[in-house]
This record gives structure tokens, sequence and C-alpha cells, in this order.
């Protein structure tokens, strides 16, 4: 059976609060994320931070790309990039992972809360898995987000550290799972609503 293969489309919040964590230390978190992960061959990046900007589409992702747009300043446009992102994978025929990283609170944004939890349903009734990074429960709720896969952490270094480890364990079990040409939306392990497990969101909580 031929292997699927995955589009990642990373959401990264490039707001001015950001600017509290190491520079150095969100790019190797994510740059390690990539390197560690199977079956994808597509990556999309959005930044947003007051608006929010599709920046790259491509087969992977390179540190000078992260370099270049990891520059904080501004408010969190968080709907803008939800709706974006997901009009643009709607014509993706790849398995599609979102992967949404931020630290503070929709604040910016044309796009209603109506509007965006609509169309972050509509997206997880296909196809589409999306991994929430510093999404509260109560956030999550109020977006129609799967709980399993949102996480919490404290606002920092070590914080930040440890949800993008968690992410990129989570994220490796799900796609490693593409080599066998099995379908994200068919894998046991989403239909059974498993994501972060309890150990993972109390580390990133430091509360172990």
């Amino acid at each position: 059976m031929i292997s699927q293969q995955a589009s990642l489309y990373i959401l990264l919040d490039i707001s001015g609060s950001m600017a509290a964590f190491s520079r150095k230390q969100i790019i190797d978190g994510l740059m390690d994320l990539i390197k560690k992960q199977e079956n994808i061959n597509r990556y999309i990046l959005t930044i947003f931070n007051t608006t929010s900007q599709v920046v790259e589409d491509k087969e992977t992702i390179l540190r000078e790309d992260l370099e270049k747009h990891f520059k904080p300043g501004g408010g969190t446009a968080m709907n803008d990039a939800f709706v974006k992102t997901l009009i643009i994978a709607k014509d993706d025929i790849n398995e599609k992972i979102v992967l949404f990283l931020t630290d503070g609170d929709e604040n910016s944004s044309t796009a209603t809360l109506e509007e965006t939890k609509n169309a972050i349903i509509e997206a997880q009734k296909g196809d589409m898995i999306i991994m929430s990074l510093g999404i509260s429960s109560k956030i999550a709720k109020k977006y129609g987000l799967n709980e399993e896969l949102c996480i919490e952490f404290d606002k920092d270094d070590r914080g930040m550290k440890e949800v993008i480890n968690a992410s990129s364990e989570v994220m490796f079990e799900y796609t490693k799972e593409l080599r066998s040409g099995v379908q994200l939306r068919c894998n046991s392990n989403f239909l059974n609503n498993e994501g972060f497990s309890l150990a993972q969101k109390k580390k990133a909580k430091n509360s172990i």
C-alpha cells in the first residue's frame, strides 16, 4: 500500500508578548519537531500578530525561514489565522495537521468568534487534526476545538520547551502511521480522542 502523505500547517503567534520567550529556544524547538516527523511533504507557515499572513508553503521549513519571520510585536489575530489557514487547507489533497502555537488571547481579528468556530468544527469533521498549544479547556470549548489535542503551558522558557516537545511526540505517533497508508481520520488514536497525556499536560504546567 502506498504511504499517505501529510501537510503540516504551523500557525505561529508573533505578537508582542512572544518576545518574553527565548527566540532561539522557540526556533530550535520547532526545527527539532520538523526534523522528527515522518511522511510530511508540505509545510505551510502562517504568522500572526495584529494581522495574519501565510509566509511559507513548501516541502520543508528551514531555520532561516523561522529566523526571518519570528519578529514579535503587535496584537493577537488568532481568529484570522485560523480562518485563513482553513480556507487554504480545503484544497489540500494530503492528510492535514494544524499546529497552533500562542501565548495569548484573541484581540485583533476581523473574523468573528462564530465564524472561526464554525470553520474549525467543519474542518475537524473531515480529515484535519488541530493541535493547539497555549489553549485552555475553556478556550477550546469556546472555539469547538478537541480538548484532548489542546495543552496549556507555563508562560516561561521551560513551559515553552515542554509544550513543543510534547507536541512533537504526539505528532510523531500519528504521522508514523501514515507509512502503512492509514489515513489520519481513520487512525484509532484520533477516533478515541487520544492526544496529549495527563503527564505531558502536567509537565507543561510544572505541576509535577
